[in-house]
């Protein structure tokens, strides 16, 4: 992150999301926003149509899923800060500059009390959000980058997200059911999926200790190809 001004940039995910549009584009001021981008999913519905009339820029994503559309979305927003969104009438569009602000003010705070100065170009720390688990996980989780949202988890924020679960007093605390056994295993929602993470763990007030920590991830195929070995150096 560059300069005092900040660039952000708002990702819509549509799909056949026609009604939705109609109510919830007019609600979003574009001064809030140097971007509006639609991800569509291939909508047969006008959605597309609808929201190139409205000034958006529409790109139809290539990958399928809503993880295709995550990862699609990020190669071409612009914005320093990226907000993701969907007009399902889950979201409210002018709360999210406001949650924004909000928490970089925490942000900054924060890395003032850990004693790393001043934060405002610096990527660490990095902004969770916790809700109660709503897939059978232990918690959700919204992993911020610190101005982007994280599609799903980083391998070490999952350690500390989980850590922050099993400590007495965090924000976590009374959000869940922590598990009895040591090393606890945490199931961690996110907006693609979950991940586990077991923790080895010393629960001391203040002066807990985290011994060890392991994740379990999902992995998916990234590149495939062949080799073309010439005959003389293999015949067969």
């Amino acid at each position: 992150m560059t300069g005092t001004a900040v660039s952000r940039s708002l990702v819509l995910f549509t799909l056949n999301e026609i009604e939705g549009m109609r109510v919830v584009l007019p609600q979003i001021r574009r001064d809030w926003f140097d971007e509006l981008i639609v991800v569509d999913g291939g909508s047969t519905d006008g959605t597309i149509e609808f929201a190139e009339e409205q000034g958006c820029h529409v790109f139809v994503q290539h990958q399928p899923g809503l993880a295709g559309a995550f990862s699609e979305a990020l190669q071409v927003a612009n914005g320093e800060i990226v907000a993701f969104f969907t007009p399902d009438g889950n979201s409210v569009p002018e709360r999210v500059p406001e949650l924004f602000a909000k928490m970089e003010s925490i942000r900054l705070q924060a890395g003032k009390l850990m004693g790393m100065g001043d934060v405002s170009k610096s990527v660490m720390p990095k902004f969770g959000l916790f809700a109660p688990a709503k897939n059978g996980g232990t918690i959700c989780v919204r992993y911020f980058m610190p101005w982007q949202t994280h599609p799903t988890l980083a391998a070490t924020s999952s350690q500390c997200l989980a850590a922050c679960v099993l400590a007495p007093g965090t924000v976590a605390d009374g959000l869940c059911d922590k598990p009895n056994e040591n090393p606890a295993k945490i199931t961690i929602e996110h907006p693609l999926g979950a991940m586990e993470v077991t923790i080895e763990f010393e629960s001391n007030g203040i002066n807990s200790v985290v011994h060890s920590a392991e994740i379990l991830r999902t992995t998916r195929k990234l590149t495939a190809g062949e080799i073309y070995v010439p005959s003389d150096i293999w015949p067969s």
